[in-house]
């Protein structure tokens, strides 16, 4: 876990049913709005779940990899 941030991004993915229509090209102020965290903080905890293989960065969005989907 790369910071305190990424459970947190973690869960609220999960909770959305594992899709969440931002990514690091989003508004920074819909990220603080949802995530209640800076644009900078959600990009390294996006960064980290990618690299830890538990979501997809896609064109639109992130989703949670099918064996990461549930807690």
């Amino acid at each position: 876990v790369a910071n305190t941030q990424t459970p947190k991004v973690l869960e609220i993915i999960r909770r959305a049913g594992g899709y969440m229509p931002y990514n690091a090209d989003s508004d920074p102020e819909m990220i603080r709005e949802v995530f209640q965290m800076s644009k900078r903080d959600f990009k390294k905890a996006i960064g980290a779940l990618y690299k830890a293989r538990t979501i997809v960065i896609e064109e639109h969005g992130v989703r949670l990899l099918p064996e990461t989907a549930k807690p």
